[in-house]
């Protein structure tokens, strides 16, 4: 239901820009004061927009109020995708390490990939990602010059200022 809803919340919110729309044709357009070409707009406009975002905003509590996380799932897909997602950090490492961006961002590129096709080909459940993986010969790009790249793929922690 919640994906049901989401997608009601975001209509809704279509509908409201649409109504701001309408209202700000008015701006610099009345001519008399009580000009029917305005007062439509405004009778229209002002109580369906109120009832749209009411209804949004109940919509949207009703999502927050049945959401749930399921911490299993989350720990299980970010154990078997964080290290694609971690790819820029590792390319930051490479090249803060001397090796060019074009030259680290292809290595990568090229490891990654053929990790996602074991992945997709054996039904690998989790990747084993950057200890192992393979430099292109000459590139420059190993691991022991990117010591940092290993720890990138560990998963970011927050500031304890952030947490409660």
């Amino acid at each position: 239901m919640n994906t049901r809803s989401c997608e009601r919340v975001n209509g809704l919110a279509v509908v409201l820009r649409g109504y701001a729309s309408m209202v700000g044709e008015l701006a610099g357009n009345q001519w008399n004061e009580g000009d029917v070409s305005c007062s439509v707009v405004r009778r229209v406009a002002l109580p369906d927009a109120f009832f749209a975002l009411d209804g949004l905003l109940e919509t949207f509590l009703t999502v927050l109020d049945e959401f749930g996380a399921y911490p299993a799932v989350i720990a299980r897909e970010l154990d078997r995708y964080l290290p694609f997602l971690a790819t820029t950090s590792v390319l930051m490492a490479a090249v803060r390490a001397g090796v060019g961006r074009e030259t680290a961002h292809e290595v990568i590129k090229e490891h990654a990939v053929a990790v996602a096709l074991a992945m997709r080909e054996r039904g690998r459940p989790r990747t084993t990602c950057w200890p192992g993986w393979p430099p292109t010969p000459g590139s420059g790009c190993r691991p022991a010059r990117c010591p940092s790249a290993t720890r990138a793929t560990t998963p970011a922690r927050r500031p304890p200022r952030w947490t409660t």
